[in-house]
């Protein structure tokens, strides 16, 4: 199975992954993301934020609750901010997949820094950077004795 990103000539970087083949485009950082997702059980959750579910997809894991972004324009309703933190304490990912990108076409600087703060904090507080903690993309794991 071949799945294509986007048909651009710029996404010329093909990733082999448990799901098939992925052309990627830039710095290859998704690719390395994949690869250290991939490492895990079939059965491991993830959680990324602000968005990136073909991360988590494309590594073979699980989604924590099926949600595909955490953007601002998503977060009202069952999904705000108030609303993730609980949902998230009732059944929290096995790790986290954080991407830092600024959210300017949505009004917003970033998740975390303007919006997703009650959610971001959360995330803070429970999870330790696994891979590069400078990184545009950082896997998160659970804390050494963080609730389950």
């Amino acid at each position: 199975m071949v799945i294509v990103r986007c048909l651009d000539s710029r996404h010329d970087h093909p990733v082999e992954t448990p799901r098939g083949k992925l052309l990627l485009a830039g710095d290859g950082l998704e690719s390395e993301v994949i690869g250290t997702l991939s490492r895990f059980p079939p059965e491991t959750t993830v959680l990324t934020v602000p968005h990136g579910a073909g991360l988590t997809f494309m590594s073979g894991l699980r989604s924590i609750d099926g949600t595909f972004s955490y953007l601002p324009l998503d977060l009202h309703g069952r999904y705000a901010d108030e609303e993730l933190v609980r949902r998230w304490s009732a059944s929290p990912p096995d790790l986290v997949c954080l991407q830092r990108m600024d959210m300017l076409e949505f009004g917003f600087r970033g998740f975390g820094l303007d919006y997703g703060q009650a959610a971001s904090a959360w995330i803070e507080r429970h999870y330790v950077a696994f891979t590069d903690p400078r990184a545009r993309i950082v896997v998160l794991r659970r804390r050494q004795g963080a609730s389950p």
